[in-house]
């Protein structure tokens, strides 16, 4: 699972969200807004991870954008807020318990809660 670049977090979100064929249900514009989200809410989390980006300059996110910037070991929490992002954007029931629990998921890997 590469998780380099932001085409690589789009790409394995659609594949969590069922929404692989075109036209999407999910934009590219919301999809790279919840990776903004997640990062800083990455940030606020966990400063520590950023220690060398502490004006944000490296995390702010656009097509193409490298993410390497992430820690290998913490990209998956990222790429589970995006799910949760999305999933919150419907408006469904059953999206928003499954948003909660991305979520959790997400707040669980970068804190060290169980996986």
């Amino acid at each position: 699972m590469a998780l380099d670049i932001t085409a690589d977090y789009i790409r394995l979100a659609r594949i969590n969200l069922n929404d692989g064929l075109a036209p999407f249900r999910y934009d590219d514009a919301t999809m790279l807004e919840g990776l903004q989200q997640g990062v800083d809410d990455m940030r606020r989390l966990r400063p520590d991870l950023f220690i060398d980006d502490p004006d944000g300059l490296d995390t702010v996110i656009g097509p193409g954008i490298d993410l390497q910037v992430i820690d290998r070991q913490y990209r998956s929490a990222l790429l589970d807020y995006l799910v949760a992002y999305c999933e919150l954007t419907d408006d469904e029931a059953a999206n928003a318990s499954r948003s909660t629990a991305f979520r959790n998921l997400f707040a669980a890997k970068l804190t060290g809660g169980s996986v």
